[in-house]
């Protein structure tokens, strides 16, 4: 075989590698002259770019340099020549002459609106009235400059030393110069430089020119960084930009440009103030300038990197679509995998995706099914039914341990805020349910059997610690919907193989009705307790109901407080508070039953029992109850005519008198019996029950006062004979008036404790 043979035999066998080789080394090629080629320029030009930039700076400083001078220059010629119109003989005095001043304020302002001087303020200082004079203000030297214009350094003396200065122009360097108030608090801060012009053709006067220097550095030098400085002749610092470093400058006046350090040092001095004017540009300003080179680099980088990327791409496009095709027919479940670029490759994985697909469908269907039959298999079982599922037999017959576990679904008033129905609401509670057992119980099987109650069974063996955990994570999943819904819990025991379902399903039910009232989200692993009997005993609800019906909804409302307080206190059972609730309610509603009343509003309120959660909703659902059912009575009193209302009236004013009926028929002139028929009939009560309902209602307070004797109680609403009262008492209350003392003075004690 020829060496061209063994050649071409390789690289039809490596086709799709050589492929890439031979992109990547036609891509390396070109990247390579590229960046030769680069390189090269950045080293030639590297060079040219540190003269430009030194032959720049040079022609900047000299620009800089003039406009300086000639600023300085005109800064001075025009104070000298503003001077020589100020009438400064009328000024220099002892005594200030005033009208004098203001007009030359006036001159002052008016000279300042010069901008082209860049002068902020215009001072003259008289040597022998010591006398300083500004555009807004003039006071003594003393205090102006140490209130008005506290330079650094500088008092009035210091100033005032100027009218021997053989110079024209003194200047100062420039710096912050405050202003304040006339108690000591500063109230102007402010970078200037003093220019101390004197001339001398006026003796004892000078003028002090606050030249603001900050504008004029930006107006004539612009460099790349803020090293910028301006010295007198004996080294002295002026003026540098408030970012400038100092430290950079050299005491050297020379004017060529050097490179010292890292830095380039550019240094020039005026004609007109001998000023030396310096500037400092470090290697990073100039390599600024030439950061495009880098960046330049960083792009050449990023090509050869897409480049090489792209050439693996069109590599892998070759040979992936049939790879992905035979994984995907390998791992049917894995799901649909991305389109080919290839037409060719595209169109056959397409179909083949379509087959999958169908595939996929047609057993998720079947797993559904399966899941709905085999829900019903369990049902059955709960329910105690047979049908035709013998496919799910072994379902119903539990052949592996088994554990139940119900959640009782408990909505808020606040649900309807959401806009959804408890209906629609428990199924999503459920599926959520059946996740989160599912990642740790594989086998369990989660349904909706009632409304708002949820069953999951848990197969196979079951630890208290592993079903804890989960029914924990669900608890607090549950917490943040805590507003709307919670949770009971109950956790059913590790039940045999072949346990009964049923059995089961029961115990967990009754582990339900244990749940204690006023309590979100309860978990509930024991078994049930015996149920609690009613707090009430038949007597105490008749006398519940004679103080409702007699109009003391006050009295009947503190003795449902008082069995609130008793209950939440030994954590009553929902059951047993619902119970007691729901009795209650039904007691009231059947004795306005029995009075012809309209209980329409009764049974609403009754409805909306099971929206009571704490027992504050408890206490607010019983005041609403009570108060509705107080209005019926009280309608029915008000609706009276004036004969009942003159009767209750009468014994509500005479109550401990001796009242009868004989006295108030002849009061009202009407006949004994037609009054007793009458009065039996609008208020359901009879006579006599009613004026005893009355004093009993009244007494009950009397008896609990400390040292009341009952026999004085008795007398003083209208019972003379203590049997008799005795006899009444107990068929109104249950007990005897000696055992409500005891039984009230107990209680009390013991809420006082309570608190």
């Amino acid at each position: 075989m020829t060496w061209f043979a063994r050649f071409r035999r390789t690289v039809t066998r490596g086709k799709p590698r050589a492929l890439f080789a031979w992109f990547l080394a036609g891509f390396a090629i070109v990247i390579l002259l590229s960046g030769s080629f680069t390189l090269y320029s950045v080293l030639f030009f590297s060079d040219r770019v540190k003269d430009e930039v030194i032959q720049y700076n040079t022609l900047l400083l000299d620009s800089a340099t003039e406009d300086y001078e000639k600023q300085f220059q005109l800064v001075t010629d025009a104070v000298l020549l503003f001077s020589m119109s100020l009438d400064i003989a009328s000024l220099n005095k002892e005594e200030v002459n005033y009208p004098i001043a203001m007009q030359t304020r006036s001159a002052i302002q008016n000279f300042l609106n010069n901008t082209s001087l860049r002068i902020d303020n215009l001072i003259l200082l008289f040597g022998q009235s010591r006398f300083a004079l500004d555009k807004t203000k003039g006071s003594s030297s003393d205090i102006y400059f140490s209130r008005y214009l506290r330079y650094p350094d500088w008092d009035s003396a210091s100033w005032l030393s100027r009218f021997e200065q053989a110079e024209t122009a003194h200047y100062l360097p420039n710096a912050t110069i405050s202003e304040f108030d006339g108690n000591g608090m500063e109230v102007a801060r402010y970078r200037r430089m003093p220019i101390v012009i004197r001339n001398h053709m006026i003796p004892d006067f000078i003028l002090i020119a606050l030249v603001d220097a900050d504008p004029m550095y930006e107006s004539f030098f612009r460099s790349v960084n803020d090293n910028f400085y301006i010295r007198d002749s004996a080294g002295r610092l002026l003026y540098s930009p408030a970012n400038a470093d100092p430290s950079r400058t050299v005491a050297s006046a020379a004017q060529a440009s050097r490179q010292a350090e890292g830095e380039y040092l550019f240094q020039q001095t005026g004609s007109f103030t001998k000023f030396t004017y310096s500037s400092v540009i470090t290697d990073a300003n100039i390599v600024a300038k030439t950061r495009w080179e880098s960046y330049f680099i960083a792009i050449l980088a990023v090509i050869v990197l897409i480049n090489a990327g792209m050439s693996l791409v069109f590599a892998f496009q070759l040979r992936s679509p049939v790879k992905r095709m035979i994984e995907a027919l390998r791992h049917p479940d894995a799901g649909v995998s991305p389109p080919s670029k290839i037409k060719e490759f595209s169109e056959i994985q397409q179909q083949v995706n379509r087959i999958l697909q169908s595939n996929r469908d047609i057993r998720r269907d079947l797993t559904d099914k399966q899941t709905i039959l085999r829900q019903y298999a369990v049902i059955d079982k709960f329910k105690r039914t047979r049908n035709s599922l013998n496919r799910y037999r072994e379902t119903q017959e539990v052949q592996q341990p088994f554990r139940i576990v119900l959640f009782q679904v408990h909505y808020t008033d606040l649900q309807a805020e959401l806009g959804f129905s408890k209906e629609h609401a428990t199924p999503y509670i459920k599926e959520i349910i059946d996740f989160m057992l599912k990642n740790v119980f594989p086998e369990s099987l989660s349904l909706q059997i009632e409304s708002q109650l949820i069953i999951s069974v848990l197969f196979g063996h079951t630890g208290d610690e592993q079903v804890r955990a989960a029914i924990d994570g669900i608890v607090d999943m549950m917490g943040n919907e805590r507003d709307y819904c919670f949770l009971t819990i109950g956790i059913g025991l590790d039940r045999p193989q072949n346990g009964d379902l049923t059995e089961a399903y029961e115990a967990a039910v009754a582990m339900l009705e244990t749940r204690t009232f006023d309590s979100p989200n309860q978990i509930v692993a024991e078994p049930a307790q015996a149920a609690e009997q009613s707090p009430y005993s038949l007597a105490q609800e008749d006398e519940f109901e004679r103080h409702l019906a007699g109009g003391n909804r006050e009295t009947a409302l503190s003795m449902i407080d008082k069995t609130i307080r008793q209950m939440k206190k030994r954590q009553a059972q929902q059951a047993y508070v619902v119970a007691f609730a729901d009795n209650l309610a039904a007691r009231i509603d059947a004795g306005c039953t029995r009075l012809g009343f309209n209980t329409k509003e009764l049974r609403a309120i009754r409805a909306k029992l099971g929206d009571c959660h704490t027992y504050e909703q408890l206490r607010i659902w019983f005041d609403h109850l009570l108060q509705a059912a107080a209005g019926l009575y009280d309608s029915h009193r008000i609706k009276r005519d004036p004969i009942i209302a003159f009767v209750g009236d009468y014994i509500e004013a005479n109550y401990a008198s001796a009242i009868s009926l004989d006295l108030l028929a002849d009061k009202l002139d009407i006949s004994r019996s037609y009054l007793s028929t009458y009065f039996k009939e609008k208020t359901g009560m009879y006579f006599v029950d009613y004026v005893n309902s009355i004093r009993i209602r009244n007494v009950l307070p009397l008896l609990v006062r400390p040292g009341a004797k009952i026999q004085d109680a008795a007398a003083s609403v209208g019972y003379l004979n203590i049997n008799s009262f005795n006899r009444i008492f107990k068929k109104m209350t249950g007990v005897t008036p000696s055992e409500y003392r005891i039984n009230a003075i107990a209680e009390a004690a013991n809420d006082r404790s309570s608190t």
